[in-house]
């Protein structure tokens, strides 16, 4: 899963985030006075970008944990 140990509030972020790539791609900013009736249309593409950008803040491992794990007598 690309969410795994994402809390509530991350997958939160990831989704705005995902909402203000379809806004800015269908917003001219020249012309805002048309903000209200755009529909943007979130794509997979946005979620996968915003999942580079929003990153779990617990639960994830890192490279040292990775290397200390790996040893046969330390079991997790």
């Amino acid at each position: 899963s690309q969410t795994k140990n994402y809390t509530g509030a991350e997958l939160e972020s990831v989704v705005k985030t995902a909402v203000s790539y379809s806004i800015a791609k269908e917003l001219d900013p020249s012309n805002l006075s048309n903000i209200k009736t755009i529909k943007p249309v979130v794509t997979q593409e946005y979620f996968e970008r915003a999942l580079t950008e929003i990153k779990p803040q617990f639960g994830t491992r890192s490279p040292q944990i990775e290397i200390i794990t790996s040893n046969p007598f330390i079991s997790t």
